[in-house]
């Protein structure tokens, strides 16, 4: 995964009391856990980044636990191509449940979804969602 395409990406996340803002020596440090810990899943363009995903399975549960598209493209679609292409490569794997969270400025993406809840996250309100069998 480029990590100066992620950084990108992360630009704008909201500064977490513990963290602070994201920048490029922290996005390397991510990333070196990412590969340790989740499964990484890059939407390319003519061979550019523009959509990242990291998964893993927590139990019997898929866990997407990291999204995120380049700013210049947002809006743009990329996200839901990267999403289905992901469904339909989860779906062919056996999996149908997956569960994950979301910032509160993306708490739109729970329109398509069940809420499973909500909570205090490190940079403010995050929300609970769940596939149940919809990717």
């Amino acid at each position: 995964m480029d990590w100066n395409a992620i950084c990108w990406i992360m630009a704008d996340w909201p500064y977490t009391k513990d963290g602070g803002h994201i920048t490029p020596e922290k996005i390397d440090g991510y990333m070196r856990r990412w590969f340790q810990q989740f499964h990484p899943y890059v939407w390319e363009l003519d061979g550019e980044v523009v959509a990242f995903m990291n998964y893993r399975m927590n139990g019997i549960f898929l866990e997407i636990t990291h999204a995120g598209v380049l700013p210049a493209v947002r809006g743009t679609g990329w996200f839901t191509r990267m999403a289905k292409d992901m469904a339909a490569k989860l779906t062919a794997e056996g999996h149908d449940v997956a569960y994950f969270s979301v910032l509160e400025k993306a708490e739109f993406i729970l329109n398509k979804f069940n809420r499973a809840g909500e909570g205090d996250g490190q940079s403010g309100k995050i929300f609970y969602g769940t596939t149940d069998g919809k990717f």
